[in-house]
Order: C-alpha cells, then structure tokens, then sequence
C-alpha cells in the first residue's frame, strides 16, 4: 500500500495496457501512477479543479489522455505529453 493522496479518493482508473493508475480525490487533484516497477511512482499531479474531483477516466486506447470531472462542474481534458 502507499499514500495516493492525503484526501479521500473518490474514483479510480487504469489506462490501457493497465500500466498507468488515474485517481480522482478531494484534494482538487488527478494523479497518474506508474505501475510497472515495483512500487508504484507518481508520473503526474493534475491541478486545476476548484472543487473534489468525483470522476476520472482515460481515453479509450490511451495513456496519455484523460477526462475529469469535479464537484464545481467543470470537466477537465487533459494530455500528459505536454
């Protein structure tokens, strides 16, 4: 186990290819984790939501994009390439 977010996690995702893991909390924060070494490695922390992040999901056939959704009611896209 370790500690994805100091906040309660309200929604969890795999990208494709189950390498990466997307957690939504209430923090106002989407992390992406990598998992294919032997702990799992913070690859990003998305920032932008002004309010709990309720939903998070990846592109289908991506890793790289994803869609959030938070309590204010905005939806976020986001792409870790750049």
């Amino acid at each position: 186990s370790w500690l994805c977010h100091r906040n309660a996690i309200f929604d969890a995702t795999f990208s494709y290819g189950d390498q990466l893991l997307a957690t939504a909390s209430g923090d106002q924060s989407v992390r992406i984790w990598d998992l294919s070494g032997s702990d799992p490695e913070l690859k990003a922390n998305l920032r932008g939501h002004k309010g709990s992040v309720k939903s998070v999901r990846f592109r289908p056939n991506s890793q790289d994009e994803l869609v959030s959704g938070a309590r204010e009611g905005n939806i976020m896209l986001w792409d870790t390439r750049i």
